[in-house]
């Protein structure tokens, strides 16, 4: 009974995907659910896709109801994950930070520089 029940309520905490997809455009994968709401992540910035091709990226496919897929990458991600942030091994998200750090110091020198 107590199982039966949290999984009931699990449904009603997580929405079902009903659809991912990746737009160009924008450089996201985005999830649509089955209750209206969509979720996108930048896709370049998870680990395995931050040197794949548009076209590789593009072939992105739901992995159940939980997962997303991408068989000629041979990665998975869990949408759960994505959605707390999760983009990667620990290593990929330390030195992922570390590159926006950069980044952000750089940006911050050239703005004080043109000021």
């Amino acid at each position: 009974m107590v199982g039966s029940r949290r999984d009931a309520d699990w449904r009603l905490e997580l929405p079902t995907p009903r659809g991912a997809d990746y737009d160009q455009a924008t450089g996201r994968i985005v999830v649509e659910f089955e209750n209206g709401s969509t979720f996108t992540v930048p896709a370049r910035s998870l680990e395995g896709l931050v040197e794949a091709s548009d076209a590789n990226i593009a072939e992105v496919e739901l992995l159940g109801e939980t997962g997303l897929h991408w068989e000629n990458l041979d990665i998975d991600y869990e949408i759960a994950g994505l959605i707390t942030g999760i983009f990667g091994t620990a290593a990929f998200m330390a030195e992922s930070a570390t590159r926006a750090m950069v980044l952000h110091n750089n940006r911050q020198t050239h703005d004080f520089d043109a000021w």
